[in-house]
């Protein structure tokens, strides 16, 4: 336990691979003026209730075993918020909402996480990191997000759809990581790479980022001529397949 002179005047406090599994005030006396509380490599399984009442401005919470996040947990002061390496699946509607001055959140390597339509609604600013997560859309994306934004999305299993490519042409946020292609490659976006891929997709259905094409997707077929569905190249691969294997 800390001292009362030491605890007054403490502004930055880390306390990294102590196997702490819960945490109370008694624990953490008169800590008021805290302004950066790291705890990383724990093992939490949630945010410390108490902490909504303190003036923090940065929390690391990376590598505990954090599963959901509860709103009214969080201090409404938080800037700065790492929750990446957790067990994160939940996050209540209405988490980020309480956080007007939030500018850096990493919610990366939580492999179970999808985020919801109005997760991040009341986020405008800053950098927010999607790396490793169960990301298959980018509903979440505002369109006041507008270059004040930026997302990571490396290794997240998001498609190099149209969706994608409506975002990075308007400037929607800017994004950056990877994107699966049709057969399932990492394509890094942006890049030569993507932009090579899109052209050879029919976007001319997709008017708003919010309309789903009326038509399929098509996809440039090296050494074909035309286009092809996707789903018929991917009827076509799984047609050679089952013939590959006759006697």
């Amino acid at each position: 336990m800390l001292s009362g002179e030491v605890s007054h005047s403490l502004r930055q406090l880390t306390l990294t691979s102590l196997a702490i599994s819960s945490l109370t005030t008694s624990a953490l006396p008169d800590l008021h003026n805290l302004t950066d509380l790291a705890l990383p490599r724990n093992l939490l399984t949630e945010v410390p209730s108490f902490l909504v009442t303190w003036s923090l401005t940065s929390l690391n919470l990376e590598g505990n075993r954090i599963s959901r996040l509860t709103t009214g947990h969080l201090p409404r002061t938080l800037q700065h918020l790492y929750l990446a390496n957790n067990r994160i699946q939940v996050i209540d509607p209405d988490t980020f909402h309480q956080l007007p001055g939030l500018i850096d959140l990493d919610l990366s390597k939580n492999p179970q996480l999808t985020p919801g339509q109005d997760t991040f609604r009341s986020l405008t600013r800053g950098f927010l990191n999607l790396a490793h997560t169960r990301l298959d859309s980018l509903d979440f994306v505002r369109e006041s997000w507008v270059s004040t934004v930026s997302l990571e999305v490396s290794g997240a299993g998001l498609p190099c759809d149209c969706k994608l490519r409506y975002f990075l042409l308007n400037r929607t946020a800017d994004i950056s990581g990877t994107c699966l292609d049709y057969v399932g490659e990492q394509v890094r976006v942006p890049g030569r790479e993507f932009w090579e891929y899109v052209r050879g997709v029919d976007c001319d259905c997709l008017r708003e980022a919010g309309e789903s094409c009326a038509q399929p997707v098509l996809v440039s077929h090296s050494g074909a001529r035309g286009t092809r569905p996707v789903s018929s190249l991917l009827a076509f691969s799984l047609s050679l397949m089952s013939l590959a294997t006759l006697p």
